[in-house]
């Protein structure tokens, strides 16, 4: 009998703080094992512009995106944008994606570029 006080633990997650001491629950994806069902690695190309560059962009790209287990890497541009190389699973490519078009809470994303590319064959996320 479970106790309806007590959340239930769902199997296949761990839970996990970030930065700012949040609790996250991560999938077995999230966490560095495969997941079944989550579709093959494919690849983004993901160019933003906007108030993008001094704001934590990168940063912030690289950690939601390890967080999230996709590798790659987020670059500044000279133009001001910033272009990031992402791979991984459909689910959490699409998260990061989302992410990107928003950026941190200090950034103001005026456009958004993602376009597919063939797959580098990356290990963890890199700022360049």
């Amino acid at each position: 009998m479970t106790d309806p006080r007590r959340p239930a633990i769902r199997t296949g997650t761990i839970a996990g703080r970030d930065r700012v001491g949040h609790t996250r629950m991560m999938t077995g994806a999230q966490s560095g094992a495969d997941s079944p069902g989550g579709g093959g690695i494919s690849a983004r190309r993901v160019e933003v512009r906007g108030r993008v560059q001094g704001v934590g962009y990168r940063q912030s790209c690289a950690y939601f995106a390890e967080e999230h287990g996709v590798s790659g890497w987020v670059r500044n541009r000279a133009d001001g944008s910033v272009e990031a190389h992402l791979e991984g699973r459909g689910p959490y490519l699409d998260a990061v994606e989302r992410w990107c078009r928003s950026g941190p809470r200090w950034a103001r994303v005026e456009h958004c570029t993602v376009r597919e590319v063939p797959v580098e064959g990356m290990s963890g996320f890199r700022v360049r």
